[in-house]
């Protein structure tokens, strides 16, 4: 039986358990398998704040400058496009 799609509510949850799971290789000093973890949730939601700043994280260590700035770069400019809406 095939019910209806899951919910914005029921993919939010799964995100965040994604990124939860992410955090979890991310402390182990998995970095490449945390990385794909947050890069996939990123492809789902290009806004996804935290995840880009994991993923600089996981470049960073990967000894990967450029991508981890470029992640870093891609969160300030989240940040700022979330304080013009707010300002609005």
């Amino acid at each position: 039986e095939v019910g209806a799609p899951p919910g914005p509510q029921r993919q939010r949850k799964e995100a965040d358990a994604q990124h939860n799971w992410g955090l979890t290789l991310l402390k182990m000093e998995r970095y490449e398998d945390a990385g794909l973890i947050f890069e996939s949730i990123i492809n789902d939601e290009p806004n996804a704040e935290e995840s880009w700043a994991a993923l600089g994280v996981c470049m960073a260590n990967l000894k990967q400058e450029e991508a981890a700035l470029a992640c870093q770069k891609q969160v300030v400019k989240i940040r700022a496009m979330k304080e013009n809406f707010s300002v609005e």
